[in-house]
Order: structure tokens, then sequence, then C-alpha cells
């Protein structure tokens, strides 16, 4: 089972990797390039809906398998207040990337389709957090001490985001290494992503709110 558990996690990396390469060839590396480069949403949203099935295969036999690991529920009531401050930093962060963005967007959304995205991209995300922090890094853990899992968990992260912006990517490594020791320190996943929703989806909120407006104003 344990074999099993870890060809289908590294299989769904690699297809995870693929998708990622080709939604980037085609112009949709992240929202905001194809939000500039005029690029459809689909590509984005045909990236998230092939490689959801084999990371939740994952997440599955990794939870029927295990009874403690970093799917179950936690928090560390220590370090509350630490993460209220971090959930608001990265707020804060996320919504001014959006509202500083230099790349001038030229795709026009309408509501119906800004709906559609994140009704993909919010369980998405979930998902894939869950993924790298609760499956990837607990079976680093079985087979290595603590710093090293962390750091090649971080290094599978970074691979993920190598076809983002050169910004992103340096950040990955980051904002990986926060989410890995989140995900200790609490012995669960959770806070982890709650974390990454708080950074992705204020940026992604206002870049499509733009996007809206503009639709208005072709309309007008």
């Amino acid at each position: 089972m344990q074999t099993i558990i870890n060809t289908t996690s590294f299989i769904g990396y690699l297809f995870l990797l693929l998708q990622c390469r080709t939604s980037a060839n085609n112009g949709a590396k992240d929202l905001a390039e194809a939000l500039s480069k005029n690029t459809s949403l689909q590509l984005l949203n045909r990236r998230t809906l092939r490689t959801a099935p084999l990371m939740i295969l994952s997440l599955v036999l990794y939870s029927i398998n295990r009874q403690n690991n970093f799917l179950q529920s936690g928090w560390n009531e220590k370090a509350g207040m630490v993460m209220m401050l971090l959930l608001g930093l990265c707020f804060l962060v996320s919504a001014y990337s959006a509202l500083h963005l230099k790349d001038r967007i030229s795709l026009a959304i309408t509501k119906k389709e800004s709906a559609g995205y994140f009704s993909l991209r919010v369980p998405g995300l979930i998902i894939y957090e869950i993924f790298f922090r609760g499956v990837l890094l607990g079976i680093f853990l079985e087979y290595f001490s603590a710093p090293t899992a962390i750091a090649l968990n971080i290094i599978l992260y970074a691979f993920a985001h190598a076809f983002s912006s050169r910004r992103e990517f340096i950040g990955s490594f980051f904002f990986g290494l926060l989410l890995c020791y989140l995900t200790v320190l609490n012995h669960s996943v959770y806070p982890a992503v709650l974390l990454h929703l708080f950074l992705a989806l204020p940026y992604e909120s206002i870049l499509l709110t733009k996007c809206q407006l503009l639709t208005k104003k072709f309309k007008s």
C-alpha cells in the first residue's frame, strides 16, 4: 500500500509539472499573464481540472493508510496570534500586489466567468496545498529527518513554480518554508491551507474585478 501511495503521489506531482508547463507555453502561466495577454481563463480552469484527480486520489489513499498525519485538524493555540498576523500580512501583500500590478489588463471578463473560475480555483488551491504539505511532506518525513523532509518539499514546491514569473519562483522558496513550518508546528495542514488562500484570493479577486469593470466600459 505504501508503494502505491508513493507512486501515485509522485506521478501526480509530475503530471502537475507537465500541466503547468503546458499552461505557461500557451500564455497562461498565471492569472495575471492570462489577463494581460488576452488568454482565455479556460486554460487555467483546464489546468485545475486535469491536475486535481491524481492529487485527490493521493489524498484519499494517504488518509486511509495513516492515522496520525497532517490531514487531521489541528491548531497550536500558542501560535494563534502569530497566525492572525500572518493572515493579515498575506492579505495586505496580496491586495497591494494586485492594485499595483504593472501588466496591462486587456481581457474583459463577465461575472459568470469570474464565478466559474473561482468555483474551481478555491477547491483547487485547497487540494493543491493539502497535497504538498499533507501528503508529500508526510511521505518525506517517513524517510528523512524534519529539516531534510522540509528542504525536499520546498524544492518540489519551487519546481512547481518554475514556469511562473521569476518573482513568484523565488518567493516560493520562502513561502514554502513558512507553509512547511506551520504544518509541522500545528501537526496539521489546515493553517497552511488558510494562509495560502489569504495570499492568492485577494490578489485574484482584485484582478478579476478590474476585468469586470473593463467589460462594463466596453459595453458603455
